[in-house]
C-alpha cells in the first residue's frame, strides 16, 4: 500500500512543471484532484481564472490548467492545511475560501454538489492535520 501511496505521488508530480518543492514525502498521500475557478488577492486587485487543484492529506497544489490533455500543469501555489487554516462556505455563490497564513482563496464550482464534495474533503484533511499537529 505504501508503494502504490508513494508511486501515484510521484505520477502526479510528473504531470506539474514548475514546482517549487516535490510534493513526495511519506506522510503525504493524495485524496483527490479538481478543477474551479480561483479567486486570489483583494476585491480591488482580484483575479479569477481557472485552476486545476490536487488535494493532499496535509496540502492542496494549485496548478494552471494543462493546455492540452495529458499536458504538464504549471505549478503556482501550495496551500498547507493545518492548525492555522480557515475554511468558509458560501453555497449561494457555490465557493468555499480557504484562509492560509496571509493569503486568501476562494475555489468557485460549476456546480453545488461539486462544491460540497470538494469542501468537505478539505474540511476532513484540516481535521486530520489539526488532530495530528495537537
Amino acid at each position: 500500500e505504501n508503494e502504490t501511496r508513494v508511486a501515484k505521488l510521484f505520477e502526479i508530480q510528473d504531470r506539474m512543471i514548475a514546482l517549487v518543492h516535490p510534493i513526495v514525502s511519506l506522510w503525504r498521500y493524495f485524496v483527490r484532484e479538481f478543477s474551479a475557478k480561483v479567486h486570489t488577492g483583494d476585491e480591488k486587485n482580484k483575479v479569477v481564472v481557472r485552476r486545476t487543484a490536487f488535494l493532499f492529506n496535509n496540502c492542496i497544489v494549485v496548478c494552471e490548467m494543462a493546455l492540452s490533455p495529458g499536458g504538464k500543469h504549471k505549478y503556482v501555489a501550495r496551500l498547507e492545511l493545518g492548525k492555522r487554516t480557515k475554511l468558509s462556505l458560501s453555497e449561494e455563490s457555490v465557493r468555499f475560501t480557504i484562509y492560509v497564513e496571509d493569503a486568501t482563496w476562494a475555489f468557485i464550482f460549476d456546480s453545488k454538489e461539486s462544491l460540497m464534495e470538494i469542501h468537505h474533503l478539505v474540511q476532513k484533511c484540516i481535521a486530520d492535520c489539526r488532530s495530528i499537529n495537537t
